[in-house]
């Protein structure tokens, strides 16, 4: 209510970026996606008008699914399969699979 704020940082899940991009519209501010879990925000950073930018770490997760989302260029497109369009490449998961050791 006092100005202060210029933009929403958005992590976590869809509900919390619904709740905040209510925010950002009552109150006229930007949006930055904070990088998540194998990218799975880039369906809600491409729909959102107020989206400034979205951050890509490029950390190995992204390497787990057979069509990652990519970034190239500084542009980032969603996957078109149904769904997050994330389908996790069942080679890479048996190589990344560790016994519990507890």
């Amino acid at each position: 209510d006092t100005g202060a704020l210029k933009q929403i940082r958005v992590r976590d899940g869809l509900d919390y970026a619904l709740a905040a991009a209510k925010l950002a519209e009552e109150y006229d501010l930007t949006i930055i996606q904070c990088n998540t879990w194998g990218e799975h925000s880039v369906h809600f950073a491409v729909s959102n008008p107020r989206m400034e930018r979205m951050e890509f770490a490029n950390i190995g997760w992204n390497n787990l699914y057979l069509e990652p989302v990519l970034v190239k260029g500084g542009i980032s497109r969603a996957p078109e399969a149904p769904g997050l369009g994330l389908v996790p490449d069942p080679e890479k998961l048996e190589a990344w699979n560790v016994e519990d050791e507890s």
